[in-house]
């Protein structure tokens, strides 16, 4: 009797298993649902997309997306020179280098946030792959001079 006790247990595990994915059905809501994002978009007149690329080109967003890139690091750029880890330079040091990097780029950076000694954070933590120039050591490593960088052509292609 105890062969057979543990072979209906499995039968009856496997029938309870079969009964519950063919008898209970969620079925989805056929109403739509107002969340707080289906009225987000419905109060614009274009697309998020279409108002990210008209940015794409200015300083404000090239600040902000280079501030992305040395807090979270950049995994997508596909450089033989390896991932950027984000963290290198802290929070109150990051405006300052990211207005340094603008700057190599020949842009300006937003008012109050460039600092005096940015310089040498960027030769301490950035030039070692960027180069002391930040022409990216031959093209081992993202050129930070380019007057669009490499990750804001990838995100307008990204957007098209």
């Amino acid at each position: 009797m105890e062969k057979y006790a543990a072979l209906f247990t499995i039968i009856l595990v496997v029938l309870y298993g079969t009964y519950n994915a063919t008898r209970t059905h969620h079925t989805p809501s056929s109403k739509p649902q107002n969340t707080p994002y289906t009225q987000h978009i419905k109060n614009h007149s274009t697309t998020h997309s279409a108002e990210e690329l008209a940015k794409l080109d200015t300083p404000e967003y090239a600040y902000h997306y280079i501030r992305s890139v040395i807090k979270h690091g950049s995994n997508s750029l596909g450089f033989p020179g390896g991932v950027m880890e984000g963290g290198y330079i802290g929070e109150t040091d990051a405006p300052g280098v990211a207005c340094y990097v603008l700057q190599l780029s020949g842009k300006a950076c937003p008012a109050g946030t460039q600092k005096e000694d940015a310089h040498l954070f960027f030769s301490s933590n950035c030039a070692g792959c960027h180069g002391n120039d930040g022409r990216g050591l031959g093209g081992k490593y993202p050129d930070l001079t380019r007057p669009t960088l490499l990750g804001i052509e990838k995100r307008r292609e990204q957007l098209r």
